[in-house]
């Protein structure tokens, strides 16, 4: 209870400056990690992939419903680089 994950900081600088941000498994309540996405830069894409929608699916422009195990791949082979 009141845990403060290690890096705290340097996630969240990370974040601040991403071009793309993807939370996997997540229920979307759990903070301080559920924040992160609030952190994302406003032009930055936010994706989603877990197996339901999360608490705070509303910060996220994609969403990606399935498991982890197959949804992941699948997803960055279709990001462009």
């Amino acid at each position: 209870c009141g845990e403060v994950p290690l890096f705290m900081k340097e996630f969240m600088h990370a974040v601040s400056k991403s071009d793309m941000f993807v939370a996997l498994g997540t229920s979307g309540v759990v903070y301080p990690a559920a924040g992160l996405v609030s952190m994302a830069p406003e032009s930055c894409d936010k994706v989603l992939i877990n197996m339901d929608s999360s608490e705070n699916v509303s910060a996220f422009d994609k969403q990606v419903i399935g498991p982890a195990s197959k949804k992941v791949s699948e997803f960055f082979e279709s990001v462009p680089l």
